[in-house]
């Protein structure tokens, strides 16, 4: 039975919210609902005013300028460019947020604005951000702390929405991120529970990396090598391709729910700038396509995004390949780190033991901050838990993934 929210006060500013501590299901696209607001549209609320050396602007930017701003920042994700947002939910539901000190924008948040028909209620999904890590900064909480602010006081008091931040930040930072979400007035969505990840250290020498591999790996790693395996990496629409049928063959292998249609990441990669775009690896066995990767290519961090092996590809070791030689090329780019894009002992052990085995003794595993949310309307909460619920009961009544 779903518990009906409790009202506590947020700290530091006296505003009443929902504690959304109650379970939620998880769900890619949280709720979709046939009508969005207006991007303009703020209820008549006065604004909370940054604090003193600090400017705030909503909607104040176009695609280009977005695109242009995201590089600058070491945290910028994939989910949070425009061409993501756009294609996954619609342009129109686009909302941006810039936080700005001495004239330069020293964060910043994109935000879908999702709201259901009929009622004056709604989801406010800031999903990869906000952004605030700026390079040669010492810290970029502060900047954090403003944008976190800003965000509750347009989405959560002003919008009436239900706002949730979903982030895959780590590092030394989070405890202090937890702790300034919750002075601003979030709660974390124990639904979710602990989402962790391995990342590969890129400061390494590629010498220290490979010996760092774990024995079966890199002995798998070596016997695919000299198998006659060739890697074409790139950002053309035929990589993408190539890689979406392969991952069908995978689909239509494992059956399994939780492999979600992916070939919406076509029409991304071509809305992306060039700058932006991700980055296709396919490994072919005499000329034909047997595993492929696609990896995020933004801030000091590449994350892996998708992965997949054919069926002509189980025996051949061709993802082994793929892996050293994807660390290879970012090692040679600049990249700090290699996010292997999430791991679960329970749900997912070959491919957490596959990714652990790849990071090695080196590897770093943590936790992402996660998730959490804020709300000050309990026709927002009760909407979109209610849609969440049903998007979930859907899914599982749904038969398994076939060709």
């Amino acid at each position: 039975m779903t518990q009906r929210p409790c009202v506590r006060q947020r700290s530091n500013e006296g505003c009443n919210r929902l504690d959304m501590s109650s379970p939620i299901p998880q769900s890619e696209s949280p709720v979709q609902p046939q009508t969005c607001c207006s991007r303009a549209q703020l209820h008549e609320d006065k604004a909370t005013a940054p604090d003193e050396g600090y400017a705030v602007e909503v909607d104040s930017v176009d695609q280009k300028a977005w695109d242009d701003l995201l590089p600058r920042f070491q945290d910028a994700s994939l989910m949070q460019t425009w061409a993501y947002g756009a294609v996954r939910w619609g342009e129109d539901r686009l909302s941006h947020v810039l936080i700005k000190r001495n004239d330069e924008v020293v964060a910043a948040a994109q935000a879908i604005i999702m709201k259901a028909p009929l009622v004056s209620g709604g989801l406010a999904y800031i999903k990869g951000g906000p952004l605030f890590r700026l390079p040669g900064r010492a810290s970029g909480l502060e900047s954090f702390r403003q944008v976190v602010r800003q965000v509750y006081d347009i989405y959560a008091r002003r919008r009436r929405l239900l706002l949730r931040i979903s982030s895959n930040a780590v590092g030394d930072e989070i405890p202090a991120m937890v702790s300034i979400l919750e002075r601003e007035g979030f709660g974390r969505d124990l639904s979710r529970g602990s989402e962790r990840t391995v990342l590969v250290d890129l400061t390494n020498s590629l010498e220290e990396l490979r010996r760092s591999l774990r024995r079966t790996w890199r002995q798998n790693l070596r016997s695919a090598e000299k198998k006659q395996l060739r890697v074409v990496g790139g950002t053309e629409p035929e990589l993408v391709g190539a890689f979406l049928e392969l991952y069908k063959e995978m689909q239509a292998r494992k059956r399994c729910r939780d492999i979600f249609n992916c070939e919406y990441f076509a029409h991304i990669q071509q809305n992306l700038p060039n700058p932006l775009k991700m980055r296709i690896s396919i490994c072919e066995h005499k000329g034909e396509p047997v595993a492929g990767l696609i990896v995020a290519l933004l801030g000091d961090t590449a994350m892996n995004l998708l992965a997949a092996t054919g069926n002509k590809g189980l025996n051949l070791g061709g993802s082994y390949v793929l892996y050293w030689q994807m660390l290879e090329w970012l090692k040679e780019r600049g990249f700090r780190w290699y996010d292997l894009g999430g791991m679960n002992w329970e749900t997912h052990p070959g491919t957490t033991q596959f990714k652990t085995g790849f990071s090695g003794k080196l590897g770093r595993e943590c936790s992402y901050l996660g998730r959490f949310q804020a709300c000050e309307s309990t026709t927002s909460y009760l909407v979109v838990t209610l849609a969440e619920s049903l998007m979930a009961t859907a899914r599982m009544l749904k038969p398994s993934v076939s060709s």
